[in-house]
């Protein structure tokens, strides 16, 4: 893929935040992604998320230990839980789970 034709990658971020007191939010955002090589831009939650090949029917997406191919049409999925504060006595307060969806539209 040449640089002038980069295709903007299609993205959706959830992110549950949660705590022991009974809150449950939910925030969402929608996005796009450069498909360029090399790391992301910064996706909370989703450090380091990075494009390693691209090629003219296949992208290459690489997070931590996970490795996933788009293809025209389709979509990625990537999921991340984070513990928030736990107490001296291993009681875990709050936390967040994030889902990331990445679109290769037509």
């Amino acid at each position: 893929m040449e640089k002038s034709k980069n295709k903007a990658l299609r993205y959706k971020w959830h992110c549950n935040a949660w705590d022991i007191g009974g809150k449950n939010e939910d925030t969402r955002r929608t996005g796009t992604i450069e498909a360029v090589l090399g790391e992301c831009e910064d996706i909370e939650g989703f450090p380091k998320l990075k494009i390693t090949n691209i090629t003219e029917n296949k992208i290459t997406i690489e997070w931590v230990y996970s490795i996933q191919y788009l293809t025209p049409g389709s979509y990625v999925e990537f999921h991340h839980e984070e513990d928030g504060y736990e107490d001296h006595d291993g009681v875990l307060w709050n936390g967040y789970t994030y889902s990331l969806i990445i679109f290769w539209d037509e």
